[in-house]
């Protein structure tokens, strides 16, 4: 089965599943947090419930606001600012209850318009890490996005893209139960052979309209990934990202490596991560699981 047919991506009552799991989920290790971060958690988890009037977490799935690994995402974010990260934390908390409503009104759309989202998708989560966590792999572009919101709309391209976000960090969830320990994020791993400035500005002129439902224009789920590899990188390319990767925290930055065609080094890199056996052959690996993503 291919991880979408696998988590049932799309199918009625998957959001209620998820629900259930965050309602019922056991607080485990985390795999890298620091004995000075852990520190901080529980007076973070302090200070959120007396601003809401609360003395206790609530006993349903926004519970999981106040787990250990979910403070941990919003106090790295902030760069181990404790008063930064818990005013970013009840920021998102109001707004991930929209990310459920989305996620709802995704499911319930017709079987015509998921398959148009679906096939929309220019990549996702395949195969493992050595972890235990899958991979995320993906081409380059928002082309097929930009024809799914012609077919649909932008409304029915932002439920996709809730349902996705919380299908993301549920099945990681999944693999951390699996694994026995909060796994930190997913590897990405991005092609962008074709890229050109047009194709570029495009991408950059919708994230800016995707990033317009994010509150302050920054994704309310942080740390999806720790670390990203890009390969099939031209010059011109590894030119700007010198230049722009100023723009973004040096954190963030740091967990970019870019590869030109041909690198052999990218592969290394990538058994780093993961084996080739768990690696689709379009990215160079030789895994036989079919590649659902054809966006």
């Amino acid at each position: 089965l291919s991880f979408l047919a696998l988590y049932k991506w799309g199918k009625p009552g998957v959001v209620d599943a998820m629900l259930e799991r965050w309602t019922n989920e056991e607080e485990l290790p985390h795999e890298n947090a620091t004995a000075a971060e852990l520190d901080l958690l529980p007076g973070m988890r302090a200070e959120l419930l007396r601003r809401q009037g609360l003395t206790e977490p609530p006993s349903d799935w926004k519970k999981s606001f106040y787990s250990r690994d979910r403070l941990l995402y919003y106090l790295r974010s902030r760069s181990g600012d404790m008063g930064k990260a818990i005013s970013r934390a009840l920021e998102c908390m109001n707004y991930l209850e929209r990310a459920v409503d989305e996620s709802y009104a995704f499911e319930k759309a017709s079987e015509h318009d998921k398959e148009l989202a679906r096939l929309s998708l220019r990549g996702g989560m395949y195969g493992v890490d050595r972890r235990g966590a899958s991979v995320c792999y993906s081409t380059f572009g928002v082309d097929s996005w930009i024809e799914l919101v012609q077919k649909t709309s932008f409304e029915f391209f932002v439920q996709f893209d809730w349902y996705s976000a919380l299908f993301f960090w549920d099945t990681l969830g999944i693999e951390s139960k699996a694994a026995g320990m909060v796994l930190n994020g997913r590897l990405l791993v991005l092609d962008i052979a074709g890229i050109s400035l047009t194709r570029l500005k495009r991408a950059m002129d919708f994230a800016n309209r995707q990033m317009g439902q994010w509150p302050q224009k920054e994704h309310p789920l942080p740390d999806g990934f720790h670390t990203t590899l890009i390969t099939n990188v031209p010059w011109v390319a590894e030119r700007l990202w010198a230049t722009g990767k100023r723009l973004f925290p040096a954190r963030d930055a740091a967990r970019v490596r870019l590869f030109r065609q041909g690198d052999p080094a990218f592969l290394v890199e990538l058994q780093r991560h993961t084996l080739l056996n768990q690696v689709p052959p379009c990215f160079g690996g030789s895994s036989v699981e079919p590649y659902p993503y054809t966006g």
